[in-house]
């Protein structure tokens, strides 16, 4: 099975996340993060972080 470790983020979604509140911006970056380190597959095992994979 695949695992996406890497985040591609456009400069769109950086124009949008300097727009969005802090602590929706914080939420974001953390899932950034964990997908970057964890992968999807894990991330979505969470609960709260059950997304399909983009």
């Amino acid at each position: 099975m695949d695992v996406c470790t890497k985040i591609t983020r456009s400069r769109g979604f950086e124009k949008q996340l300097d727009k969005v509140p802090d602590f929706i911006r914080k939420k974001v970056l953390f899932w950034v993060f964990l997908v970057e380190s964890n992968g999807i597959w894990e991330v979505m095992k969470s609960p709260g972080f059950h997304d399909e994979p983009l």
